[in-house]
Formats: C-alpha cells, sequence, structure tokens
C-alpha cells in the first residue's frame, strides 16, 4: 500500500502546487494590469493561464474575465472571451458578471442616439483661416491672408484685429475655450529661434513664454493645447533626430515640465481633463509605418501613463502630408474620451468612459463620419472637421504650343476626396493622365485613376487600403506604384494601363523611419527613380534602382543645398533639380557641384522632356505667381504664361511631346466644419464613472 500512497500524496502535491502557481500567476497579472497599467503584459499572463490545461477551473474562469476586460479597455473585442466563460464556465461564479457584460455589450453596440443630437454647418469661409478649435459656433479666432489674427462674431458677421506679426513670421494659433487668450508659435528665421508666445484677444499682453535657441522644445512641428481654466498649455513637439517630447507649460511664467516622450512614435495631440488632473495623448507610429496608434492617460502631477485605447490599422501618412487622428478630445463632463476610428472598416465617432486615469468600458458608437479632428467647447458640443464634397485637390490642363505659348488653364473634373496630392502624370499616349484619390472615408484607402482627356471619362485601375505612390511608365503602359504594407514593409508593383493587371515586382524591408515614394521611370523604363525620405534625418537620398538587377544606385544625398525633401530628376537624365528655398540650383547626376540656376523661385518645379530647360512657378513683376523657363545649363529666364490658383503643395507635369501641361495643389481651407450639439448617447449617460 505505500506505493500507492506515495502517488497518491504525489498527486495530491503537484495539484496544490499547479493551484498556488496559477493563482500566484493570476495575481501578477491584476497587479500588471491594475497597478502598472500594463495591458499588454497582463494579457500574456491571462492567456497563458486560460491555455494552462493543469490550473483549476475557477483560476481559468478568472483569467478569462479579466482578459476580457483588458480587451475592453483597448477597444477590442471582448464579446468572444465572455460567451467562452458563459459556454465553459457555467458553474463558475464569473459566469454570472461574463453574462452581464455580454448584455451591457449588446446594448453598447446598438445605443440610443438621443433625439436632440443634432449636427449644424458653420458657415465660416468669408472670414478666413479657421481650424476646429477656433470656433465654437459663435465666436472664432481667424488669420487672414496676411497673418492678423482676428476675433470674429460669425452670426452678427463682425470682427476685431488683434494680433498682427512682425514681417517674414509665419505663425501657428490656439485660442483657449473662452476666446479670451490666443497661443500663439512663430517659427524660426534665420535670425531668430522659435518662439512660443500668449497673447489676450483684446490685443493686449503679449509674452513671450519660450524662445526655443537650441530647438529642444518646439522641434521641427509642435503644436499646443490649453486646460480649461487656462493656467497650463500642453506643448508637444516632434524632432526628427531626437524623438517626440511632450511639455507641461506654464502660462504664469513659461516654467516647463516634461510629461512623455517617445523615440518610436511621435504625438499625434494631447488634451487636459476638465478638471485638469489628467492628459491624454495619443502616439502614432512614425509615419513610415501602417501600423496602430495608442491612447494613453497620464496624471498631470506625475505617474506612469496608462494605455487605455489601441487604434485600428492606419495607412502611413507623413509624406502625403496627412494626419488622421483617433483622439480627438474630453467630453466636457470628463467622463468620456472622444475618439475617431474604423474598427469594423467605417469611421465613426466613439466614446470611451473613463474613470480616475483609466478606461473602465468599451468604446460606444455615436455615428458614423469622417471626423478628421474635433474639439470639445466650453459648452460641451463637438466641434469637428470634415472634408468637403468638393474634395481638396484642384487639377489644371493647359496646352503648349511649340512657340511655348501657354493656353487657357481648364480644371479637370475629377474625384473628389481628401488626398494632398494626386502625383498625376501622362500615360505614354499622352492622352490620359493617371492620378491617386482618397476615399471619402480615410478608412477606405485610395485608388489609381485613369483619366480620358478627350472625354473625362475616367477608370479605377487598382484600389487599395493604404495610400499609393503611382507615375506612369514613359513608353509601356504600365504605373509603377509603391505601397506601404505596414511594419517597414514596402511593395513595389506594375499596373497595367490595358487590363488593370497588378504584378508584385519587389518587397522592400525599410529600416526605421524610411518611406520609400514616387517612383518615377527613367527614359528607357529600365529603371526607377526612387525617393528613401529618412524621416529621422532632416532628408533621405533619392536612388536609381534597376528592374532587371534589382540593384540601386545613390544619386543624391542630402545636402545643405538640397533641403527639399523631393530632388527632380531631369527627363533626359542628364541632371538632378533641387531647391533650398531660396534658389533653384542644378547638378549632373553623376556627381559634382551643385550650380545655382535662378534665385528667388518656389516649388514646383521639372525639366522640359528634353531635359533642355527646367519649368518654375515664381513671381512675375507685379508679384502674381507666373510660369518661367530657364535653360538647364543656364541663362536667363523667360516668362512663358501665369499659373491658377493652386493652393498648397503645388506640382506640376508636362506630357512626352511637350503640347500639355499639368498643374494641382490642394486647398487645406476646403473642409467642412460642424458642431455636434447633445452627442452623448443615452447610454453612455447612464455610466458610472469618470475622472473624479
Amino acid at each position: 500500500m505505500r506505493p500507492a500512497i506515495i502517488v497518491l500524496l504525489g498527486t495530491v502535491a503537484c495539484g496544490a502546487f499547479a493551484q498556488s502557481t496559477s493563482a500566484v500567476r493570476l495575481e501578477s497579472g491584476i497587479a500588471k494590469e491594475d497597478a502598472d497599467g500594463d495591458l499588454k503584459s497582463a494579457i500574456d499572463i491571462y492567456q497563458r493561464i486560460a491555455s494552462d490545461s493543469t490550473a483549476p477551473r475557477d483560476v481559468r474562469a478568472k483569467a478569462l474575465l479579466h482578459l476580457a476586460g483588458c480587451y475592453e479597455k483597448l477597444g477590442r473585442k471582448a464579446r468572444q472571451v465572455y460567451e467562452q466563460i458563459v459556454r465553459d464556465y457555467a458553474d463558475q461564479p464569473v459566469a454570472t458578471e461574463a453574462r452581464n457584460r455580454l448584455a451591457s455589450l449588446k446594448q453598447q453596440e446598438h445605443p440610443a442616439v438621443p433625439t436632440t443630437m443634432m449636427a449644424r454647418k458653420i458657415e465660416w469661409s468669408q472670414f478666413g483661416l479657421i481650424g476646429e478649435s477656433d470656433t465654437d459656433g459663435q465666436r472664432a479666432v481667424f488669420q487672414d491672408s496676411q497673418g492678423q489674427l482676428f476675433l470674429g462674431d460669425l452670426a452678427a458677421h463682425s470682427k476685431r484685429m488683434f494680433f498682427k506679426p512682425k514681417p517674414g513670421d509665419a505663425s501657428g494659433w490656439v485660442p483657449s475655450r473662452d476666446f479670451s487668450i490666443v497661443y500663439i508659435h512663430s517659427n524660426r528665421k534665420p535670425n531668430r529661434p522659435p518662439i512660443l508666445a500668449v497673447v489676450k484677444t483684446d490685443g493686449t499682453g503679449y509674452r513671450e513664454l519660450i524662445r526655443d535657441s537650441d530647438g529642444t522644445v518646439l522641434g521641427d512641428m509642435s503644436s499646443a493645447a490649453w486646460s480649461w481654466d487656462n493656467r497650463f498649455l500642453l506643448v508637444w513637439s516632434f524632432r526628427y533626430k531626437h524623438g517626440a517630447h511632450l511639455f507641461l507649460v506654464s502660462v504664469a511664467d513659461g516654467k516647463r515640465r516634461e510629461l512623455a516622450s517617445s523615440d518610436t512614435g511621435y504625438f499625434n495631440k494631447a488634451v487636459f481633463s476638465p478638471d485638469g488632473r489628467y492628459v491624454a495623448y495619443e502616439v502614432a507610429p512614425l509615419p513610415d509605418h501602417a501600423e496602430t496608434s495608442r491612447v494613453f492617460v497620464m496624471p498631470v502631477q506625475g505617474g506612469q501613463p496608462r494605455e487605455v485605447y489601441e487604434s485600428a490599422p492606419k495607412p502611413a501618412q507623413n509624406v502625403l502630408g496627412l494626419e488622421i487622428w483617433t483622439l480627438l478630445d474630453w467630453t466636457a463632463d470628463g467622463r468620456y474620451l472622444a475618439l475617431a476610428d474604423a474598427p469594423k472598416g467605417k469611421t465613426g465617432l466613439y466614446l470611451l468612459p473613463t474613470q480616475t486615469g483609466s478606461a473602465i468600458g468599451a468604446p460606444v458608437l455615436v455615428r458614423y463620419g469622417n471626423f478628421e479632428s474635433a474639439f470639445t467647447t466650453a459648452s460641451g458640443a463637438l466641434v469637428y472637421r470634415a472634408g468637403g464634397t468638393r474634395g481638396r485637390v484642384d487639377l489644371f490642363l493647359a496646352s503648349l504650343d511649340a512657340n511655348w505659348h501657354l493656353g487657357t488653364w481648364q480644371r479637370l473634373e475629377v474625384r473628389a476626396g481628401h488626398l494632398n496630392d494626386p502625383l498625376a502624370s501622362f500615360t505614354p499616349d499622352n492622352g490620359h493622365i493617371l492620378y491617386m484619390a482618397q476615399d471619402d472615408d480615410p478608412a477606405g484607402g485610395a485608388s489609381l485613376i485613369l483619366h480620358d482627356v478627350s472625354t473625362g471619362d475616367e477608370r479605377v485601375l487598382y484600389r487599395s487600403g493604404r495610400y499609393l505612390f503611382c507615375q506612369s511608365a514613359r513608353h509601356e503602359p504600365l504605373a509603377f506604384c509603391t505601397e506601404d504594407k505596414g511594419g517597414g514593409k514596402t511593395d513595389l508593383v506594375s499596373v497595367s494601363l490595358e487590363s488593370g493587371e497588378v504584378r508584385l515586382i519587389n518587397t522592400f524591408q525599410n529600416p526605421k523611419g524610411v518611406v520609400i515614394f514616387n517612383a518615377q521611370s527613367t527614359g528607357d523604363d529600365k529603371a526607377l527613380y526612387l525617393m528613401k525620405a529618412d524621416l529621422t534625418e532632416d532628408n533621405g537620398p533619392m536612388v536609381q534602382w534597376d528592374l532587371t538587377t534589382r540593384h540601386e544606385i545613390v544619386l543624391e544625398q542630402p545636402s545643405e543645398v538640397d533641403r527639399f525633401p523631393w530632388p527632380v530628376p531631369s527627363a533626359d537624365d542628364r541632371f538632378v533639380i533641387s531647391s533650398n528655398n531660396e534658389a533653384l540650383y542644378v547638378r549632373a547626376v553623376s556627381g559634382g557641384d551643385w550650380k545655382s540656376l535662378v534665385r528667388g523661385n518656389w516649388w514646383p518645379f521639372l525639366s522640359t522632356p528634353d531635359g533642355k530647360w527646367v519649368l518654375y512657378k515664381s513671381k512675375d513683376s507685379v508679384g502674381k505667381s507666373a510660369l518661367f523657363r530657364i535653360p538647364i545649363e543656364g541663362g536667363e529666364p523667360q516668362q512663358i504664361g501665369e499659373l491658377p490658383a493652386l493652393g498648397y503643395s503645388e506640382r506640376l507635369c508636362i506630357s512626352s511631346d511637350g503640347h500639355q501641361l499639368l498643374a494641382w495643389g490642394f486647398d487645406y481651407n476646403r473642409r467642412d466644419l460642424w458642431v455636434l450639439d447633445n452627442f452623448v448617447p443615452s447610454v453612455a449617460k447612464a455610466s458610472n464613472g469618470g475622472a473624479q
């Protein structure tokens, strides 16, 4: 009998050990979740316990319950986990809680929208440049074409100028929620560092808070948000070489304290809770990667940030000048974070319930729509920006005869959408134009469109769930496209202009921070010019990539001359053209010194098909935008005609026969502003919690 007793005792001991070990692991997971706010580590622990067949049933059931709770906090689907508990652990006490959560989730997925919720459009275009954070629907701070700032009454159509910048200053601004004071960011000038200042909207009280001589605060890009009591500013910056930083700045004396930093992403947005105790901020991946962004909440007085939400995957954004934000703002009662996301493939407005710096439930869908960015007013309404129905880009076509006479510019009817740069190009037959169009909903990705010049008919050649950079080949009926695939990977594909067939040419594994785009053919279609923009540095090289050997040659490295991140090869493959925003430069593809062609020009520029001339935009004798040409090997510039009003990110493209010219640009002001009143669903109002 002794061996049997030993075996029995061993079995009991092993079972007790397994129970003790799994229970300890469960407690460690709970500590990770609640004390540390490390949801990913907690999820890993819970998953291991739940899949451990030696762990007791009650411990496995509890692990699943905590796992589902973590999923809810991150905005992920928890329904299947709760259903597993109800199905497989119906005898355990936690099954009751799982049933309650399932009922709550079902109610949240179909919330009762308040009958009083109302969206009204803000008519603002007659005033000047206005963003979603500049107005509450009644008052607005706006900028005119001279850079002056005004406080205006939208209903009374009255305005009062309160700030006039110095000559040459380019300023960004953010008003407080009560419109009594405005943050002003003046960009760096040759003889002056960036400046952060504030001024009252009655025109008094201008004060510099930060003069960023060493560039450690305002960085290459920066923005700010006010606390609800106007005592503090959140200032976040992104310096390509030094990462992203979030600062708390006192409005009283300019003293600052770093709250958070990131070397793996950048801060998209940061906002104060209404009581001023918490800060919510979004960390987006470096713009070369199509990945998720994450939303964190942290105490203003110090403490570890907690991840409260992870977005659906987002496309790479930076080179296109796009920002797709998830975090919008807190609601005025401080109980919810307003989010814009597309977890089901369609963008909508969601409310994430929070309490004491943590998410306490899954996001509640308020309504579908394109919420590009938003701001909560002092009264509790949500002012949000959405793309206008016409789209942001205007594409113009003009004829160009053998004597360089420029015909009348005709605006082409192209697809709407909100891509900032369609990268238009002529097909080899010069009878069609290729361009890219983004869906009205950013979650829909982009399409490659073939436009017939003579009829205006259009055909979709290729649709992508992500963003594309496409250019036509010179001779073959093909388009070459680069497409970000996430995780640092970029696909290079060809698209047939006849059949629409898509073929994968190569997949590039990019180093951190590198974006590959602008697949422009050489004159013989045997190689491509690719830009490898290094977003962790000031610029990146242009390379020539051989389609047969798949070898690349670096043609142009960043330099003091080439500060503009998009050098242009000449059409005959002999020269590289670039600009440092002060002059136009050219040098041989084979290397050598840069040669200044003309001073005082500005983007855009390109070579003629024969490679003998450079076309560029500059100002004529009366200060109007005009098109000029200059011999690529040097000479006197000649004006050949006027350019249409293009807005921002202007571009040019010339047909291979030199007889047609395309010009385009995007209008940042061409978007709609809306006020959404009483936007919290009744089911969310019934929830407990809040930023107490």
